[in-house]
């Protein structure tokens, strides 16, 4: 026997909704004609209405996965698409400050400083550019994390039996790291300080504590050998870039003025005869002269505190 329904007062009747469960689209309820003009089949059961729960709700249990109406009556709910497996099976790593600092690192030295920003950050990681707000105030502070993170690279695992070698070993190694990421000069002095930041300083420190226990002093030495490092990585990237740092005995100096008549001429004149004598010699490579001035410098140091005061 088939039930009558009546769509409760104020409820829409719902005809041609796409998408809608079945039951629910094809037609008017209670028997009436569809939008096509055809009354129901003689002995069919009129659609279910929203005024009859008993019905909807039956009509939609193979939408709902209801495990007594599968496809194979075992009970057993439809597989999810393959798609949604694979997002189930590989979760996304979760987007930490660290992740996004080394991506920065990666940009800026693919393709220097100028090629890093929120945006490019977070296509690299492939995220929204705004979820990395959620983690790093804004570019600055990614510069300044960028740069922290480079001080663990100046960091020695060893600074060996006594104050010279720690010394030499850091310098060596802070040199190292400014030509390996030639785009850290670009920041310049920054005031933001970080945990690799003074942990570097502290090392330097407990070097320049086995010459003299002086803490001015010891300020006074720090600068003497970040001084000396970042002036000759700075002249040893400029002299890469104009491809100066080859073998004698044309310098880069010589190739320069000797490019240029005017410049050519004026040192044929005799004008300047120690830079003409200079030129006209070998001149060591950027490695050497930094081993040099290193050990002029050390030398110094050594002399001024030698009697420990």
């Amino acid at each position: 026997m088939s039930t009558t329904g009546t769509v409760p007062a104020g409820v829409e009747r719902l005809s041609g909704v796409a998408g809608a469960p079945p039951g629910l689209v094809g037609g008017e309820v209670d028997g009436e004609v569809d939008a096509a003009g055809t009354e129901p089949a003689a002995g069919s059961d009129p659609a279910p209405t929203l005024g009859d729960p008993s019905r909807a709700l039956g009509d939609l249990a193979p939408a709902l996965g209801d495990p007594a109406r599968t496809e194979s009556g075992r009970g057993v709910a439809p597989r999810p698409p393959a798609r949604a497996r694979e997002r189930q099976a590989t979760p996304r790593v979760s987007l930490t400050s660290d992740r996004i600092v080394a991506a920065g690192l990666g940009i800026a030295d693919a393709e220097g400083l100028e090629a890093v920003s929120m945006r490019r950050v977070a296509a690299a990681l492939g995220v929204g550019t705004m979820t990395l707000y959620t983690h790093v105030q804004d570019k600055d502070a990614l510069l300044a994390l960028m740069r922290d993170a480079l001080f663990a690279e100046h960091l020695v695992t060893d600074l060996g039996p006594d104050w010279r070698t720690g010394l030499t070993r850091i310098a060596r190694r802070t040199r190292e790291c400014l030509l390996s990421h030639p785009w850290v000069l670009a920041l310049g002095l920054r005031p933001a300080l970080g945990p690799n930041k003074l942990r570097h300083i502290e090392q330097v420190l407990a070097a320049a504590s086995g010459i003299t226990s002086d803490p001015a002093a010891q300020r006074t030495i720090i600068h003497a050998v970040d001084d000396l490092v970042i002036g000759c990585a700075t002249q040893e990237l400029a002299a890469k870039a104009l491809g100066a740092d080859v073998p004698q005995p044309m310098c880069g100096l010589r190739r320069r003025i000797d490019a240029d008549p005017a410049l050519r001429g004026l040192l044929d004149s005799g004008v300047f005869p120690h830079l003409a004598q200079m030129l006209a010699g070998d001149a060591p490579f950027a490695a050497e002269r930094f081993e040099q001035a290193l050990t002029w410098l050390l030398d110094g140091i050594e002399r001024t505190y030698r009697d420990g005061t």
